[in-house]
C-alpha cells in the first residue's frame, strides 16, 4: 500500500501516508517497510531528510534476518531481496560519505553482506 500511496498509483499522491504504512509495516518485522522508511530519510521525501535515521532504518532491515535464516525457512524469500537491499542503501550511504564521510572500508563490508544475503536467496528460490 506505501508504493501505491507513495507514486499515486491508486488515486492521490501521499507520501506522508505511505512513510507511516512503511513505518507500521517494518515495525511489524517487513524488511521491505524499514529500507523504504531509510530511503525516504535518506533523500528527504515526505519527512525532514536525515542520513542518521536513514542508517537505522537500514541497519533495522538488514537485521531482520540472515543467510542460514533463509536456507531453512523458505517463506522468508521475498523478503530477502529487501534484507539485501537494506545492505546495499547502507554501502551507498558510505561510498558516497552521505553526510557520514566515506568510508570505503564500511562500503564494501556492506556491499559484501548485501551479495551474501542476495546469494543465499537465490540459491533457495
Amino acid at each position: 500500500m506505501g508504493f501505491y500511496l507513495q507514486y499515486g498509483l491508486a488515486g492521490d499522491q501521499n507520501v506522508l501516508q505511505a512513510f507511516n504504512h512503511y513505518r507500521e509495516a517494518a515495525e511489524h518485522g517487513s524488511a521491505s517497510g524499514a529500507v523504504n522508511v531509510g530511503r525516504l530519510f535518506r533523500n528527504g521525501v515526505g519527512v525532514a531528510k536525515s542520513i542518521e535515521e536513514a542508517i537505522a532504518w537500514h541497519h533495522k532491515a538488514s537485521a531482520m534476518t540472515d543467510p542460514e535464516t533463509l536456507n531453512s525457512w523458505g517463506q522468508l524469500r521475498p523478503e530477502a531481496a529487501a534484507v539485501a537491499g537494506g545492505f546495499f542503501e547502507l554501502g551507498h550511504i558510505y561510498e558516497n560519505g552521505d553526510d557520514v564521510g566515506e568510508d570505503g572500508i564500511a562500503a564494501q563490508r556492506y556491499y559484501r553482506q548485501g551479495a551474501a544475503v542476495e546469494k543465499a536467496r537465490r540459491a533457495v528460490t
